[in-house]
């Protein structure tokens, strides 16, 4: 990289455009690695998704339903949800076990091994990203 050949008047605008060059430079960084991050925890949600084998009609439709959606407009601010857009209603009962009139199911806990990743990784990724 050369250093342009600036005068003391330029010194304060030309610091001020190689920050906010940067700085676009990571957020683009930052929203990659968000995104990146969201679509592995989504596959792995999904792989972990327990899937209804009593009903061959219904085999899937949950694990299917699992999916991420951009929620935060802001390009500073990325934001994304991973949710079971159809099968919403299970997500809970599913992770967490429910009563029935037989007893008490087990919990199968789907969603918590795609946070457990996201807390393992997004760091190391959005380091790797700048750093590059």
């Amino acid at each position: 990289m050369s250093w342009p050949t600036i005068t003391v008047d330029e010194l304060e605008s030309t610091i001020s455009k190689m920050l906010d060059e940067y700085g676009d430079e990571v957020t683009n960084d930052l929203n990659d690695a968000v995104k990146e991050t969201t679509r592995e925890a989504t596959k792995i949600i999904r792989e972990e998704a327990p899937v209804d084998q009593r009903n061959v009609a219904r085999r899937g439709t949950y694990k299917k339903a699992i999916t991420a959606k951009q929620t935060g407009k802001s390009r500073d601010e990325p934001e994304y949800k991973i949710w079971a857009s159809k099968e919403y209603q299970l997500a809970h009962l599913l992770e967490y076990g429910h009563q029935t009139a037989k007893g008490r199911t087990k919990a199968q806990p789907h969603f918590a091994k795609g946070e457990e990743y996201v807390k393992k990784t997004f760091e190391k990724k959005v380091r790797d990203k700048i750093e590059k």
